[in-house]
């Protein structure tokens, strides 16, 4: 899935966006079930990290990918003039099930649902801006979590952990450069 709005106005800010890795001391901690892919497999598919939930063998595994970006800019992106929102509708047959903006627009949550190889998968996808440590650099963090739609209700509280375990960090996840 890509970031289209948020491309296009890194695009027009001329900022050059660097995705970033947690270090080994800045892991995230998760819900037992799920587990860390490896950092070659995620930064291979543009991810910081990932993490995945066991499936039974052929059907899709439940996941969240988590891009960790910072910029040379000290401008902080406002997300409440960006359709974050675009990035959901512009899946095969999808469907935007809500678009909200809080915390003065440095946090998005776009929620909905798209189609995969005859499968409907509901998908969240966060958005948060900050300011990092260096006065001079900003940061973003993009979190997408994708189900098939009838495990979705299952998995929610288990997800919503893992967001609020990464937003909690506000860019102090203790980032190496992804190769």
């Amino acid at each position: 899935m890509s970031l289209i709005a948020v491309e296009q106005v890194i695009r027009g800010s001329r900022s050059v966006a660097r995705l970033r890795a947690p270090s080994e001391t800045a892991k995230v901690a998760v819900p037992t079930e799920w587990r860390e892919a490896g950092s070659s497999e995620a930064h291979s598919v543009m991810a910081s990290t990932i993490f995945l939930h066991p499936a039974p063998k052929g059907e899709f595994v439940p996941n969240i990918v988590i891009q960790y970006f910072d910029f040379d800019s000290h401008e902080t992106l406002s997300l409440s003039s960006i359709a974050t929102d675009k990035d959901i509708a512009s899946l095969y047959r999808s469907v935007v099930f809500g678009h909200h903006v809080s915390d003065d627009g440095l946090l998005s949550v776009d929620e909905g649902a798209f189609n995969h190889e005859g499968l409907t998968l509901a998908v969240r996808r966060v958005h948060h801006t900050y300011p990092l440590q260096s006065a001079s650099r900003s940061g973003l963090t993009v979190i997408t979590s994708t189900a098939p739609i009838k495990e979705w209700k299952a998995l929610e509280p288990d997800i919503s952990t893992i967001e609020l375990n990464v937003l909690s960090r506000k860019g102090r996840w203790g980032s190496v450069t992804t190769p």
